[in-house]
């Protein structure tokens, strides 16, 4: 059995002490049997954190510059340094929701956009709960402060903007600590070669909606008589999914693990978690690596939270009836109708309009059987003319015997549409029974003009296709049309 990464921290009191508090405490030398490689590599980070916040406070690029400082220039910098270290916190508050927003995943069903980002909002705020952000201490500069020499004020500064580094970076540390063990964040172990991690995802699972239509009547506010007033029916249809919230926790165990900066790593990042590290405020950033390796082993623990039914707010609008039309002569309403004899007469006119495209098709159709029987009288008459040059005419026949074919196919798919029953067996034998029985006759009459038993043969071959043909349309005839094509 694989042991799971340890979810409970440890405890990350004073992890990066000061140098007037290290330089008090009476070390032992046992005191490093007692800290895990963990906890020292915490340590470690956390005075590195520290190191870099002290560098961009501006006390600390104004220490390295030479000249007298007043008082007043004193109080402006410390101010400043204060204010940013206050910024910090801050930016420390925006950034921890940006971590719970890449852990969210959404499955199953396709969810709108807005009930998309409603659910993941509500799974962001139900992740962070009983979360404590961290809160600046209160800014040293004061009345008491301003009175000191400028000596004295520049050094107190230091050694209070130096403490609050320390203790930002314990911030940090301690806040992470506490999103670990919420299951937000993970952690990892590693070795020589290989590391282990875990991190965890809060999973979402859409079922299929199920919908149904809901009526609702209001007043119309566009469409209004003096004197009357017209009611707008609408019909809705409702969206109700069944959503699923579950737990993921993933174990990845890496052969050759690299750390790259996020802007050259070797595969490329997903949207998601390129968002997550442009989120990362300045002073973090520099700290911030993608780990990449080979993939050798993969364990997924997923365990139910509970179950929800949420409603799609983007409803659909899938009928709007607001017609209630009259004839009017000033006040007087000679006739009235409703939106019932408004829908009988859309229906009237669309069996209209459907009959007269019906008698056009039609119409159309007979034109085309009569071009595909104008043009198989003429391949067979040009057969006659095979004496002087047989090859010519003979390819011409054929030619024009595709053309009939082709017509014929064309005026039975016309007539199918005019008949509002389109079937594909139909077509392809009326067009069959046409070209097979023109082929018929050519071959016949070929083989007599010239006594050539090919022909002979192509006309028994073609006078089979011919039969094949008419017995599926008689057979389609007999059945009153209820073969499926």
């Amino acid at each position: 059995m694989v042991e799971i990464a340890d979810k409970q921290a440890s405890s990350m009191v004073n992890r990066a002490p000061s140098e007037t508090t290290r330089r008090n405490r009476i070390r032992s030398s046992f005191d490093d049997l007692f800290i895990s490689p963990e906890e020292l590599s915490k340590k470690r980070l956390a005075n590195e954190l520290a190191s870099e916040l002290w560098r961009r406070l501006p006390i600390s690029r104004s220490a390295e510059q030479s000249g007298g400082r007043g008082i007043e220039k004193t109080i402006r910098i410390a101010t400043s340094s204060a204010s940013q270290v206050q910024a910090w916190y801050r930016e420390l508050c925006d950034f921890v929701p940006a971590i719970a927003k890449a852990a969210i995943e959404l499955r199953g069903e396709k969810l709108s956009d807005a009930m998309s980002l409603e659910l993941s909002t509500d799974m962001e705020r139900q992740m962070l709960q009983g979360v404590r952000y961290p809160l600046p201490s209160r800014s040293f500069v004061d009345f008491k402060f301003a009175a000191l020499p400028p000596a004295e004020a520049w050094t107190q500064a230091q050694r209070r903007l130096e403490q609050e580094c320390l203790q930002f970076a314990n911030h940090v540390f301690a806040l992470f600590d506490l999103l670990q063990q919420k299951s937000i964040i993970g952690q990892i172990q590693e070795t020589s070669s290989t590391c282990r991690f875990t991190f965890f995802r809060r999973i979402a699972i859409a079922a299929p909606p199920k919908h149904k239509i809901e009526k609702r009547s209001r007043v119309d506010p566009i469409f209004q008589f003096p004197g009357h007033t017209i009611f707008l029916e609408e019909s809705f249809q409702i969206s109700d999914y069944g959503i699923q919230h579950r737990n993921c926790q993933c174990v990845h165990h890496v052969r050759n693990p690299v750390l790259n900066r996020p802007n050259e790593t070797a595969n490329p990042l997903p949207e998601k978690y390129r968002c997550l590290i442009d989120a990362c405020p300045d002073w973090l950033a520099d700290s911030v690596r993608v780990l990449e390796g080979e993939l050798f082993r993969e364990e997924r623990i997923e365990w139910d939270l509970y179950t929800e039914n949420r409603r799609d707010k983007d409803e659909k609008v899938i009928e709007r009836v607001r017609r209630c039309p009259a004839v009017v002569f000033g006040p007087f309403i000679l006739a009235g109708w409703g939106e019932a004899t408004i829908k009988e007469e859309e229906s009237r006119q669309r069996r209209k309009q459907t009959a007269t495209t019906r008698k056009l098709f039609a119409k159309k159709a007979r034109i085309s059987d009569m071009l595909a029987l104008v043009v198989g009288v003429l391949a067979v008459a040009v057969i006659a003319l095979t004496g002087a040059t047989t090859a010519a005419t003979t390819s011409l026949a054929v030619l024009l015997g595709l053309a009939a074919m082709l017509l014929a196919g064309n005026a039975a798919h016309l007539r199918m549409i005019a008949r509002e029953s389109l079937s594909a067996t139909k077509v392809l034998a009326h067009s069959t029974l046409i070209g097979a029985t023109v082929f018929a006759v050519q071959g016949l009459l070929f083989g007599m003009m010239h006594w050539s038993l090919p022909a002979f043969g192509l006309a028994a071959l073609a006078s089979i296709c011919a039969v094949g043909a008419f017995s599926v349309q008689n057979a389609d005839a007999t059945m009153g049309g209820a073969r499926v094509g």
